[in-house]
């Protein structure tokens, strides 16, 4: 294997032989004729791309920011008068407790009723608005 190349020729302390292979290895390498043209097409076509991610870039830190911005905004707009047809959890335990008071039941009994109660006339408001 080792003697395929010319180093072979050249002994290991002498590195005026091989400066002098390595010198005549120069006439071997040749550069094309549309080097420069690939290069600048490629410089180019990098520079495009850089470009096109720059503006992809800002397009997202765009959308992120308007999305920052109108989630909130559109979260606090009241609906057109639409209002939560649930009752918040303090509501439904103060109900729960007050039935518990006046049927003479447990909590745990009466919180069950009023969330039946609660289920039931959700069920019947849907109802009559998806007709």
């Amino acid at each position: 294997m080792r003697g395929d190349h010319d180093f072979c020729d050249a002994d290991q302390g002498d590195p005026t032989a091989i400066e002098a292979i390595i010198r005549s290895a120069g006439d071997y390498v040749v550069v094309s004729d549309d080097l420069r043209p690939r290069t600048i097409e490629a410089a180019l076509d990098r520079q495009g791309l850089a470009a096109t991610r720059r503006r992809v870039r800002w397009f997202a830190l765009g959308a992120a920011l308007f999305l920052a911005v109108s989630i909130p905004w559109i979260r606090s707009y009241d609906g057109g008068g639409l209002h939560s047809v649930s009752p918040t959890t303090a509501e439904i335990h103060q109900a729960a407790l007050r039935y518990a008071a006046e049927a003479n039941i447990s909590p745990d009994w009466a919180l069950q009723k009023v969330l039946d109660d609660l289920r039931r006339s959700q069920a019947e408001w849907l109802g009559q608005s998806m007709r």
